[in-house]
């Protein structure tokens, strides 16, 4: 029987290297927020839910964007009801996509409170031309001109995964 040690550095290198200078990386880097807060969206206002600030180091690199959030809305007791709630990823200032969680005129029990759960994910490849730092954001917004009988609109909980692939040119 006989051991194997394998030496490597923090950085996952086995040999002595300068990871932290170097001019060319493999590795993809990843990136990563979350939230168990509950958040009240309210009404024609874009509220920020989630930030991330990621790093990029070479010129045409990737950045794979993973978002899922948990969403409550409960409503009166009348019978019919209506909710649109719109979902937006931002690069810095900019706006990349657009997720509508939305349903119409439903009908329910009468002299009852409804209860909808419902997940919302968001699902993006940027590319970035430049190195640099960029910020993402997801934000929400709820539409009072086609909502109906809600009294309760939350994002229970969420998160946002950033994964930076080099460019392999």
């Amino acid at each position: 029987m006989s051991l194997y040690f394998e030496w490597r550095k923090s950085c996952g290198c086995r040999v002595p290297c300068n990871c932290k200078t170097s001019t060319k990386s493999t590795e993809a880097m990843y990136y990563s927020a979350q939230t168990k807060e509950a958040r009240e969206i309210p009404p024609e206002h874009h509220e920020k839910l989630l930030t991330l600030e990621v790093k990029t180091k070479f010129p045409k690199e990737r950045i794979k964007l993973d978002s899922i959030l948990s969403i409550l809305l409960e409503t009166g007791t009348v019978q019919e009801y209506s909710y649109y709630i719109e979902f937006t990823l931002w690069r810095n200032d900019i706006l990349i996509t657009t997720q509508h969680f939305a349903s119409l005129r439903q009908l329910g029990q009468i002299d009852q409170v409804k209860t909808i759960i419902g997940t919302m994910n968001i699902s993006w490849t940027d590319y970035i031309a430049s190195p640099g730092s960029y910020i993402y954001t997801v934000k929400a917004k709820r539409s009072d001109l086609l909502e109906e009988n809600l009294t309760n609109v939350k994002i229970k909980n969420g998160t946002l995964n950033a994964l930076v692939m080099p460019s392999h040119n």
